[in-house]
C-alpha cells in the first residue's frame, strides 16, 4: 500500500532506477508529475488485491476455537490427498491422453488440481505433514498397527505422487513430512527408516515411466542465466525495490540476448530475488521478521502441554519450512491457493485458549461453575 502513495517528483525522482521515467516525462512536459514509489502502481494494486484470500483465511481461522482449526488441517491434508490420487492418474496416462484440467501446461505430469507442477508437490508436502501430525495427535484413539500402517501407506503414496510431478524440488521437500514420521515414531524410527529407504529404491529404480523423470532430473533448465539478469536487476533498483508486480518489464529491460528464450521468464524463480526487486531492503526486512515471529511461536509451542495447539505450531512452522525451501528455485506463495494455505498455517498460531480441564473452575455468564 506505500508503494502506491503519490510522491512529489523531488521524492521520487531520487530513486534508483527511475532516471528513465523522468526524462520521459520531461520530454512531454510533466517532469512535475506525481509518481508513486512503484514503476507500475496497477502490479502493486494486483499484488494487493492477492493478499485478500489469504488475510480473511487468516483473520477467520484466527477466530475459531482450537478444535475447528484442527479440523481445518483435516480437510487439508485430505484435499491434498485427493490432488495427489488426480496427479498419480495423470501421470500413468502420460502424454498421449493427458488428464488434465489444463490441456498445454505440464502435459503429462502428476499436476492434480495446479496448472504447476511445483504448486501441486509443495500441497503433497504440506498434506502428509497434516496427516502424520494428525496421526501422532489421536495416536491414542487408533490402533497402534493400523495408525503405523495408514501412516507408511500416505507417506509411500505421496512419495509416489511428489515423483510423479516431476519437480526436482518438490520431491526434496518430501524430505520434510518423511523426516516428521521418522522423529514421532519415537522406538519405530528404524523399521519405518527402513521400509521408506526400501520403497523409495523400488520407485526410483522400477518401472520405465520413471524414466521421464529421471531425465528432466538431469536437465539444469536455465533458472541460472534468469537468477543473474534478475540479480543485476535487483542491484539495479536497490536498496527500496520498484513495486510489487514489476518484476515482467523490468526483467526484460535486463534480459541478456543470449538468454532469450521463446517464453517470457514471468518470475525470477527465486522468490527472496524477486521480492529484492519488488519491494528491497524493507520488503525483505518485512519477511525477516514474520519468519522470526513463525519460528518462534514454531518453537515455543512445538511442546506445549496443549495437544490441538502443539499440533498447530507444528504444522505452521513446518508449512513455512516447505516455502522457505522451496522459494529457492521457484515462487509458491505466488500461487494463490498455496498463499491461502500459508494463511490457514499462520491463522493457526494466534492465541486461543485451551479446553477446560475436568475439574478446572470457569469463568460463565452465570458465575462460576465446574467445567
Amino acid at each position: 500500500m506505500l508503494q502506491l502513495v503519490p510522491l512529489p517528483p523531488a521524492v521520487w525522482t531520487q530513486f534508483p532506477g527511475r532516471e528513465a521515467g523522468a526524462e520521459a516525462l520531461a520530454a512531454v512536459g510533466r517532469a512535475d508529475a506525481w509518481q508513486s514509489w512503484s514503476i507500475l502502481p496497477d502490479g502493486g494494486v494486483a499484488a494487493l488485491l492477492a493478499l485478500i484470500p489469504a488475510i480473511v483465511i487468516a483473520l477467520l481461522v484466527a477466530r475459531m476455537p482450537l478444535a475447528g482449526r484442527v479440523r481445518l488441517v483435516a480437510w487439508l491434508a485430505i484435499l491434498g490427498g485427493l490432488s495427489a490420487l488426480v496427479g498419480v492418474l495423470q501421470f500413468i496416462r502420460g502424454f498421449d491422453r493427458p488428464l488434465s484440467l489444463w490441456a498445454d501446461v505440464h502435459r503429462g505430469w502428476g499436476i492434480g488440481f495446479f496448472a504447476n507442477r511445483n504448486a501441486q508437490a509443495d500441497l503433497i508436502a504440506i498434506a502428509l505433514i497434516a496427516g502424520v501430525l494428525l496421526a501422532h495427535r489421536y495416536r491414542d484413539r487408533l490402533d497402534p498397527l493400523a495408525a503405523r500402517a495408514a501412516v507408511a501407506t500416505a507417506l509411500l503414496l505421496g512419495l509416489i505422487a511428489g515423483i510423479a510431478t516431476g519437480s526436482r524440488m518438490g520431491i526434496a521437500v518430501l524430505t520434510i513430512p518423511v523426516a516428521l514420521a521418522i522423529a514421532l515414531s519415537g522406538r519405530r524410527a528404524p523399521g519405518l527408516t527402513a521400509a521408506l529407504a526400501g520403497a523409495a529404491a523400488l520407485l526410483l529404480l522400477g518401472g520405465t515411466a520413471l524414466d521421464r523423470v529421471t531425465d528432466r532430473a538431469s536437465d539444469p533448465g536455465n533458472r541460472v542465466e534468469i537468477w543473474g539478469d534478475s540479480w543485476q536487476v535487483a542491484r539495479d533498483v536497490a536498496p527500496i525495490g520498484a513495486g510489487m508486480g514489476s518484476f515482467v518489464p523490468l526483467y526484460m529491460t535486463a534480459e541478456r540476448l543470449e538468454h532469450v528464450q521463446r517464453t517470457i521468464a514471468n518470475r525470477a524463480h527465486n522468490d527472496y530475488l524477486e521480492l529484492a526487486i519488488e519491494g528491497g531492503l524493507p520488503a525483505l526486512a518485512l519477511l525477516a521478521a514474520v519468519l522470526a515471529f513463525v519460528a518462534v511461536r514454531a518453537w515455543r509451542g512445538w511442546r506445549d502441554p496443549d495437544p490441538d495447539r502443539r499440533l498447530l505450531a507444528r504444522f505452521a512452522g513446518l508449512v513455512a519450512l516447505v516455502f522457505a525451501v522451496h522459494a529457492t528455485v521457484d515462487y509458491p506463495l505466488r500461487t494463490l491457493t498455496l498463499l491461502t494455505i500459508a494463511g490457514l498455517a499462520m491463522g493457526g498460531l494466534a492465541f486461543a485458549p485451551s479446553r477446560p480441564q475436568e475439574g478446572e473452575q470457569v469463568q460463565g455468564a452465570g458465575g462460576s461453575q465446574h467445567a
